[in-house]
C-alpha cells in the first residue's frame, strides 16, 4: 500500500509538470490553449524568424534520449543537473495493465519520463530563436512558450503577429509547438488537433495505465 501511495504522489507531481512552470503544482500538461485573459509577454522582434524544420524537432527528441541513456548526468541551461540514474525500464502499458510490472519498474518509468520531459523542455526553448517565439503567462502563473518553425511561410512577419491570429481564430493555416508544464506539443491547425511529442503516445499510454493502476 505504501508503495501504491508514493508512486500515486510521483505521477501526480509528474502530471503536473515543473520546468517550464512559474507554479509547479498549477500546471495542466494537457493544457494546449491559452486562457484570453492571460499576460503575453513581449519579446523583441529583431530579427526575421527563421525557418526550422519539423523534422529538427524530432531529431533533437530523439538525441535527448539517446544522450539521456549514455551520460550519468545532464546539465540544464541554466546550470540545473539532472541525474540519469534512472533509466528506461522499458516495460509496456500492456504489462502495466497485466499486472507483470512490478511497483519498483512503475516509479523507476514515471521518473525517467519526468526527467526526459523536463530536459526536452529545456532543450527546445534553448534550440528556437527567439524571433520564433512567444511567452505567455495564464492566470494560474504558468508559463506557456509557443514556438513557430516557420510563420514567415504561413504569411506572419513574427511569432508575434502568428499567436495573435491563432489565439483568437480556429484553423489558422501555422504551424507551432507549445512547451507547458515539462510537454511539448504540436498544434495542427488544419484539423484543430494536437499531437504529443514528449512524452509520445505509447510513452503517455504507458503513463496513463500506471496513473490508473496507482488508483
Amino acid at each position: 500500500m505504501k508503495k501504491l501511495i508514493a508512486l500515486s504522489a510521483a505521477l501526480a507531481l509528474l502530471l503536473s509538470g515543473a520546468a517550464c512552470s512559474k507554479d509547479n503544482n498549477k500546471t495542466d500538461p494537457t493544457t494546449t490553449t491559452t486562457e484570453a485573459n492571460s499576460t503575453v509577454s513581449t519579446v523583441p522582434q529583431k530579427n526575421v524568424p527563421k525557418a526550422i524544420a519539423f523534422s529538427e524537432v524530432e531529431a533533437l527528441i530523439e538525441s535527448v534520449k539517446a544522450e539521456y541513456n549514455t551520460k550519468d548526468i545532464i546539465t540544464l541551461s541554466d546550470g540545473t543537473e539532472i541525474s540519469t540514474a534512472i533509466k528506461d525500464p522499458a516495460i509496456t502499458a500492456e504489462g502495466v495493465i497485466g499486472g507483470t510490472v512490478t511497483d519498483e519498474q512503475k516509479n523507476a518509468y514515471v521518473k525517467y519520463m519526468g526527467n526526459i520531459r523536463r530536459i526536452v523542455c529545456d532543450r527546445l526553448v534553448s534550440y528556437f530563436p527567439e524571433e520564433n517565439k512567444m511567452t505567455v503567462d495564464g492566470e494560474s502563473g504558468a508559463t506557456g512558450i509557443f514556438m513557430f518553425p516557420d510563420p514567415l511561410s504561413a504569411g506572419f512577419v513574427s511569432a508575434e503577429a502568428a499567436f495573435a491570429k491563432i489565439s483568437y481564430s480556429k484553423g489558422v493555416p501555422v504551424e507551432y509547438i507549445m512547451v507547458q508544464g515539462n510537454t511539448a506539443y504540436h498544434g495542427d491547425p488544419k484539423t484543430d488537433a494536437v499531437v504529443l511529442l514528449c512524452p509520445d503516445p505509447t510513452e503517455n499510454e504507458i503513463l496513463t495505465a500506471i496513473m490508473q493502476s496507482a488508483s
